[in-house]
């Protein structure tokens, strides 16, 4: 997730130092919340132009793109495929990794506490049920690894000969 304020300090840095004024900022922090792709993009051009040298105020630029946008502008920002694909990649770490995770608490905070992938969407309580039923159904495939794993673990204790362990 990015921030308005990680976005401000790239831009002063690519913009020379230039900082923005009160107003100019308003105005960016309300296209970035309204059109974060294309306001990252319209960054991004102002940027190669300013360091080709042909613009000297980024954020003068910056502000009048903002103003030129907004006159023009009908609004759509989908981020339903953005969830999508967290819960996609969720799922998959469940499938692959997850199912060793020892508890549900310990697994809720690994999906939505503070590092993880689906934070913004922590509130969700269907979600999290969700990702707790994929987790309990993926519990047997633990269990089963675990199982086999003591048991080749029994058997390097019990003298066997380590190519024999894994046959």
């Amino acid at each position: 997730m990015t921030t308005w304020h990680q976005i401000r300090d790239h831009a002063i840095a690519a913009f020379g130092g230039e900082t923005p004024n009160a107003q100019t900022e308003d105005l960016c922090i309300t296209a970035f919340e309204e059109q974060p792709a294309w306001f990252l993009g319209t960054i991004e051009t102002i940027e190669l132009d300013y360091g080709n040298g042909n613009i000297r105020s980024g954020w003068g630029i910056l502000r009048r793109r903002v103003i030129d946008n907004a006159k023009q502008r009908n609004p759509s920002v989908d981020t339903s495929t953005d969830r999508a694909d967290l819960i996609k990649r969720a799922e998959r770490w469940i499938h692959n990794a997850g199912l060793y995770v020892p508890d549900e608490t310990e697994l809720l905070d690994a999906l939505f506490g503070p590092h993880g992938n689906l934070r913004p969407y922590a509130s969700d309580e269907r979600l999290r049920h969700r990702m707790v039923e994929l987790w309990q159904a993926n519990q047997p495939r633990a269990e089963q690894a675990n199982r086999e794993n003591l048991e080749r673990a029994a058997r390097y204790r019990a003298g066997k000969q380590p190519e024999e362990i894994f046959t």
